[in-house]
């Protein structure tokens, strides 16, 4: 798939999504991260692939945490105390799914709690956690949640190919499994590496 391909259709499943939050919430004053792409932010970006991302620091396997709020705030300190993100954006992504709803849960088993920032404010991030003691999001058909993938988001959208890639890498059940015994994260980063040059 291209560059530009990817962009698209990311682009189309977020606009469906934050099309549907508006019809359920009404929230006229609502922020959502994602915007529909324009002609010229179509254009190839600079391509930065999921494993780019996802290296062995940024797989934090069996964290312990109390519940959604609480791996929130653990992925998001991590980030933290890296300078990759603010305490008020880990306050933001909290404070969203307050008013609107569990809407980070992507797929059974997995959240991915998301804000945008501005494009010269921090740079794109990805962070994994594997939770030792799932968690409830809210979805009950979806839950518990095993999963939390932090996704800080440069408004340049940097992030679009990576992002692809990540819903892809996700839903292959194969490669679940294997995260799934994974024993640390160098073997997580080493699989993530694996799939996405097997593509």
């Amino acid at each position: 798939i291209t560059t530009k391909n990817a962009n698209l259709i990311t682009s189309l499943i977020f606009e469906i999504g934050n099309r549907k939050l508006r019809e359920i919430k009404n929230a006229k004053e609502s922020k959502f991260m994602f915007n529909s792409l324009d002609e010229e932010s179509n254009e190839i970006l600079e391509v930065k692939r999921i494993d780019y991302y996802l290296t062995r620091e940024n797989i934090i396997l069996d964290a312990e945490v109390q519940d959604w709020r609480d791996s929130i705030k653990f992925a998001g300190n991590i980030l933290l105390k890296r300078n990759k993100i603010s305490k008020p954006h880990i306050d933001e992504m909290i404070q969203n799914i307050e008013d609107y709803g569990p809407y980070v849960v992507i797929k059974k088993g997995l959240a991915l709690p998301h804000v945008e920032v501005l494009a010269d404010e921090f740079d794109t991030s990805f962070l994994l956690l594997r939770l030792k003691n799932p968690v409830a999001y809210g979805v009950e058909k979806l839950d518990p949640i095993k999963y939390v993938c932090i996704l800080v988001a440069s408004q340049n959208k940097d992030h679009i190919k990576a992002l692809f890639e990540f819903n892809n890498m996700v839903s292959n059940e194969k490669f679940m499994e294997k995260h799934d015994s994974a024993v640390s994260p160098k073997e997580v980063e080493l699989l993530i590496r694996a799939f996405i040059h097997e593509q």
